[in-house]
């Protein structure tokens, strides 16, 4: 459930005091997963009576544009990163910045990091249940395989937020 790990991801981070949360995919717009998971973002921030404005996110990013953006957008509190690999990379870059995750920017991403716990700051993350997702796609496959006929399904399987040390409540919250 990509839109709903990032509704959580991004409820997790306006729980916490943060109003000014961006958005920040390496994958390019048009994507399944980069445009489910920027939804749920969305939606959140909607639900929750924030502005989504257009310039909170960056999608098709690469290392330099991440820099850019951070560089530009001193005024966010929270990052909600596509995946992984965008979150690894704005952790580099805001080290980089000098900007100190999570006392001056918290950061949440989808996709759990092989040791997340033994990193120096270890980060909140929303995971996919892995083993069930290939289940369910052998399941599947053998359901097509006896009935190339039926219907297209589409399986939701639900992520989980785990919470980690790169989140924490919003200094501006708590003046």
């Amino acid at each position: 459930d990509h839109s709903g790990g990032a509704y959580e991801a991004t409820t997790h981070l306006i729980r916490m005091g943060h109003r000014r949360i961006a958005y920040i995919a390496t994958g390019k717009s048009g994507t399944t997963s980069v445009e489910e998971r920027m939804n749920g973002y969305e939606k959140a921030l909607f639900d929750n009576g924030l502005p989504s404005p257009h310039s909170h996110r960056l999608t098709g990013a690469a290392a330099a544009g991440i820099e850019a953006f951070l560089d530009t957008h001193r005024e966010t509190t929270a990052i909600f990163a596509e995946n992984s690999g965008t979150g690894y990379e704005v952790m580099r870059t805001a080290a980089r910045l000098g900007i100190a995750i999570p006392e001056q920017l918290s950061l949440a991403f989808f996709d759990d990091v092989e040791y997340g716990d033994m990193w120096s700051v270890p980060p909140t993350v929303v995971i996919q249940q892995d083993k069930l997702i290939g289940q369910e796609a052998a399941r599947l496959l053998l359901s097509v395989m006896a009935n190339p006929m039926q219907e297209r399904r589409k399986i939701v399987l639900p992520a989980e937020l785990i919470v980690r040390e790169s989140t924490r409540a919003c200094a501006e919250a708590q003046e």
